[in-house]
């Protein structure tokens, strides 16, 4: 008996089995599937924002540590190009990391340096917070440069005796006696309204 090479048709499934779908009925499983999918990818986004945000929080804890060290071992400038290389990957510098810095600058009688770092803060920093502020004011005045320490002591939300102080000797020191005095009495003035009208 010879084998046709033609094939059998395929028997067409009665309607019971495979009845039409109407546009307006649709299977439950068409609804379930994207929810699921969506669910699931949502899910993995979530994941993956933790481990960048987490990671993130690593290296800029890892990076801030190292420069700290440095400081403290007094290598400025090993400091000074890790602090660009983060600066680079825009990661977030804490402030003890600055004043170390700033603190560095001003004992090593490094100007150039302290504007750098003063650099660095301006572009990482919409506030200027009051420990990071006096060790600005001290690193500024120290170097003279009484203009920065100025604008410096102007920017500074918060201010305490220490960064009147420094200010007012600096400009003593300098041999503006004048604008001395004036900041002087403007201290005592700021002083005397902190005690007439407190802020709570």
């Amino acid at each position: 008996m010879a084998i046709s090479s033609k094939f059998m048709p395929v028997p067409h499934l009665p309607d019971s089995i495979n009845p039409p779908c109407n546009n307006s009925q649709t299977p439950r499983t068409h609804f379930l599937s994207p929810l699921n999918q969506t669910h699931h990818l949502f899910l993995r986004k979530s994941q993956r924002f933790s481990v960048i945000s987490n990671t993130s929080i690593d290296c800029s804890t890892n990076f801030s540590s190292q420069i700290t060290e440095l400081c403290v071992k007094g290598s400025l400038h090993e400091a000074l190009k890790l602090l660009d290389s983060v600066r680079e990957l825009k990661l977030f510098i804490e402030d003890d990391v600055f004043l170390s810095l700033l603190n560095l600058c001003e004992w090593k009688r490094a100007p150039h340096e302290g504007q750098r770092v003063y650099s660095h803060i301006c572009n990482s920093r919409t506030r200027l917070d009051i420990r990071v502020g006096n060790a600005l004011l001290s690193m500024f005045v120290r170097f003279r440069n009484l203009g920065d320490a100025w604008y410096v002591f102007g920017k500074m939300e918060e201010r305490d005796l220490f960064s009147w102080n420094v200010l007012v000797g600096g400009y003593a020191k300098a041999g503006f006696f004048n604008e001395a005095l004036d900041l002087y009495h403007r201290m005592l003035w700021v002083g005397l309204m902190s005690i007439l009208f407190p802020v709570y």
